[in-house]
């Protein structure tokens, strides 16, 4: 919730519980990255883009809105879906992931601030998120992926990705993106975690 309720409240995605966030190199985290790594631009873009397929998305909670465009971009190519939903789990995200130009990781939600690591996956993986969400805190960079949210349609999206699909050189630009705006302040919660307790 963005709402810092009088400065009682702290905003912290769950996308930043996700990351090794304290930089600690802890067992309990799920991604070996830092909030630093998120804000820094990369080389390494994995696979080959031409040696890629078209897209791919996980899927757990079969959510209406992001079938529905798995539909509307159906139409321009095939979309390998994995998860619970079909019953075709994969043993690692990312990797897989990377065997694909985009991946589609939309929110369950479209809730004012609601980020999840459904973007930070998607970046992880080298392929470009098409992302559905409202970060109306502006935590993410925007030339990091395609939103959804941002067009009039979900058609309308799904044919800028199709267009997307041979622009190699502007893909290669979008991938080597970081996935933070170099705006986002980096929470700090021993402060704020202080400031309550006192």
């Amino acid at each position: 919730d963005t709402d810092s309720n009088g400065g009682k409240n702290l905003y912290f995605p769950l996308l930043y519980s996700y990351i090794d966030f304290l930089g600690s190199k802890a067992s309990y985290v799920r991604h070996n990255v830092t909030f630093e790594d998120l804000l820094s631009h990369r080389t390494d873009i994995g696979k080959r883009l031409e040696e890629r397929r078209f897209a791919c998305t996980f899927i757990n909670n079969p959510d209406p809105v992001r079938l529905r465009f798995i539909k509307e971009l159906s139409r321009y190519g095939r979309i390998d879906v994995f998860g619970r939903y079909t019953n075709n789990y994969v043993q690692d995200k990312i990797q897989t992931g990377n065997n694909y130009k985009f991946n589609i990781c939309f929110e369950n939600d479209l809730y004012p601030g609601y980020v999840t690591e459904k973007p930070l996956e998607g970046w992880l993986s080298r392929a470009v998120p098409v992302y559905w969400g409202s970060d109306t805190q502006g935590i993410l960079n925007s030339a990091a992926m395609i939103n959804c949210s941002g067009y009039n349609s979900l058609s309308e999206a799904a044919e800028l990705v199709a267009y997307l699909e041979k622009k190699t050189e502007i893909l290669e630009q979008i991938i080597k993106q970081p996935l933070l705006s170099s705006l986002t302040p980096k929470p700090n919660l021993a402060k704020f975690l202080r400031q309550i307790l006192n």
